[in-house]
């Protein structure tokens, strides 16, 4: 062999070197695949060949305090200040992005205080009346509307 015939060649030489090396690898698959399975089963029979741990008394004293538990009637209390459902508490948030929980008024319709009760009348009186024409002048004043 020349060094021409391997520069003219080298191409299909190196096709049959891959090509040599693929039979090879084809021929080690079925040995491989028995080995792998031979693995699998050893392994399945040492972990199936594990005697189970015998089983011990479960401990069911939760689960029968529960069960006491339902026996006894729970009576809600609706009204407290721990339940917000039926009683809501108003939640503010502060100038520092905090919210905090209102838990006595300190702002709003709550804190409202009456001072003072004073009527509002509405008075409609007689003034008087014109003698050249038939008319009357009455007066009537709404203490309840604005004032001019």
């Amino acid at each position: 062999m020349n060094l021409a015939f391997i520069k003219k060649h080298y191409e299909k030489i190196l096709l049959a070197v891959v090509l040599l090396i693929l039979v090879v690898a084809v021929a080690m698959l079925p040995i491989m695949i028995a080995s792998e399975q031979e693995q699998i089963e050893r392994r399945r029979n040492e972990i199936t060949r594990i005697p189970p741990k015998p089983l011990t008394n479960l401990d069911l004293s939760v689960a029968w305090a529960a069960l006491e538990r339902t026996k006894t009637p729970v009576t809600p209390v609706f009204s407290d200040e721990k339940h917000n459902l039926f009683s809501p508490v108003k939640w503010t948030k502060t100038p520092e992005g905090r919210w905090v929980r209102m838990t006595k008024a300190s702002e709003g319709p709550e804190l409202i205080e009456v001072v003072k009760i004073t009527p509002l009348y509405l008075a409609v009186t007689f003034e008087s009346v014109s003698p050249a024409t038939t008319n009357y002048l009455i007066k009537v004043v709404k203490e309840t509307e604005e004032s001019p």
